[in-house]
């Protein structure tokens, strides 16, 4: 009996095992099932989103071409309307150009209009005192006889005369007042063509207002839906995103899901080697965040260096701006150097002149030279008159400004008379002086180099002082 228990107990095992097995295999196959069907079910949505997202774009851009194309027709309409606006324009110009015209022609027809009739006018009057004087002629004496009668026959010619030019001139009366009438019924035409033309430039411009506007209210009807369209292209593609790491989780799920459903063994080994992965990560995470400390030593360190060279290169060019300096003032120390060289030669050649010309001394010296620049007093110190008309007086004054003023003709200095060169507002002098005005006369103090030359009609330079 016992060991029929056990075997039937062994047998009843057996079966619960293999029932169980049974019913996890079926689990499994229904769960296999299950994901399909979802997965499935889940491709189908996704198309019928992408099949929805390509209908919406294809809506957007066929209103975005249409209105693109709308604002193209505007725009095409609005070049067209200024093109045939600028044409009226310049009709317009040309017809009040006409019109212009015409009104002078006809201007200067009233005029010769006005003439004829004075013309005519004094010719009638001539007429009138020619007949006149013929009546009176008629009542003359028989003894005036034959004088009479050749005076009434000169009338009478004269008389035939006027009448003649009296009929030219009423038909040329008559041609002008046709004219006349011509050129006014030109400048009416002239001016209803300029006002319909007015009119027509009045209504292209209220049309291309109109034009202007609506292409206005297609701007502001195509940015929000450009707007809308970049809105929603980014919100797409967020979504988009969100499905593609919804998809790798679910994946991963997946995975998880069939590791589990292993055995505990597997799993066990499962949880080493992630583990293990994991410290390898971490590990590979620290170098990383080592190497990045590195680079930013290094970036630091470049940093450091970078702005000693630009240290560098700011104290050049500073170097460079105070070399620039020095070189431009040994430019204006060479230019100094070479005024006083030229006033030097100057000096030279005056004194050769002198030496050669055999005269060593001027005639005239200085008697004074005021410290504060307001004069400057010359003497004769020859025994004869000079005559100083034409004669120039040169004033340099520390080898750099040099100023010149000609003394006017006639000017006769006597002998041992003293000329005073002022300014206008220098007025006291010496009764004796005789007095010349240097309005822009240089100035000078006691501190400058003055010197004085004298230069005479003929050319010859003597230094004063």
């Amino acid at each position: 009996m016992s060991d029929s228990t056990v075997s039937v107990k062994t047998l009843d095992k057996k079966k619960r095992q293999e029932s169980k097995q049974i019913r996890k295999k079926e689990n499994e196959d229904i769960i296999k099932q299950l994901h399909q069907e979802t997965e499935e079910r889940k491709k189908a949505e996704d198309k019928v989103t992408s099949l929805k997202n390509e209908l919406e774009k294809l809506k957007e851009e066929e209103l975005k071409q249409k209105e693109e194309q709308r604002k193209e027709e505007a725009e095409n309409a609005i070049q067209r309307l200024k093109e045939k606006l600028d044409m009226k324009k310049t009709e317009v110009k040309n017809k009040q150009t006409e019109l212009q015209s015409l009104q002078e022609e006809k201007m200067m027809i009233q005029d010769d209009l006005k003439n004829l009739i004075k013309d005519l006018n004094t010719k009638n009057t001539e007429l009138e005192t020619i007949r006149e004087y013929l009546a009176k002629s008629s009542l003359m004496s028989h003894i005036l006889w034959t004088d009479a009668k050749k005076e009434k026959l000169k009338n009478e010619e004269d008389e035939m005369r006027i009448q003649t030019e009296i009929e030219n001139l009423n038909k040329q009366l008559m041609t002008k007042n046709m004219e006349f009438q011509n050129k006014d019924e030109e400048c009416e035409e002239k001016q209803n063509e300029l006002k319909e033309l007015l009119d027509d430039q009045q209504k292209m411009e209220t049309e291309l207002q109109i034009e202007e506007q609506k292409l206005k209210e297609y701007d502001d009807i195509i940015k929000p839906l450009q707007q809308e369209t970049e809105e929603r292209k980014k919100a797409e593609d967020k979504v988009k995103m969100l499905k593609n790491d919804l998809k790798e989780l679910e994946k991963k799920l997946q995975d998880e899901k069939q590791k589990w459903m292993k055995t505990e063994r597997e799993m066990e080994k499962e949880h080493v080697d992630t583990k293990k992965h994991l410290q390898q990560e971490k590990d590979k995470k620290k170098k990383a965040e080592n190497e990045v400390a590195t680079l930013k030593n290094e970036l630091e360190k470049l940093k450091r260096n970078n702005s000693e060279t630009n240290n560098q290169l700011q104290q050049e060019t500073k170097e460079n701006e105070t070399l620039k300096k020095h070189l431009e003032e040994n430019e204006k120390k060479l230019m100094e150097t070479e005024s006083e060289l030229r006033t030097e030669g100057n000096k030279l050649e005056i004194s050769r002149k002198n030496s050669a010309s055999g005269r060593s001394t001027s005639p005239i010296t200085v008697e004074e030279v005021h410290q504060n620049g307001l004069y400057i007093r010359l003497k004769n110190i020859s025994t004869e008159e000079i005559e100083l008309g034409g004669w120039m007086l040169e004033l340099q004054k520390n080898d750099r400004e040099t100023d010149t003023y000609t003394f006017k003709e006639p000017l006769k200095l006597q002998a041992g008379g003293i000329l005073c060169i002022s300014h206008q507002r220098y007025s006291s002098k010496p009764p004796g002086d005789v007095k010349q005005v240097w309005l822009d006369m240089m100035n000078w103090s006691p501190a400058d180099k003055l010197q004085i030359y004298l230069i005479s009609n003929n050319g010859e330079t003597f230094r004063l002082q």
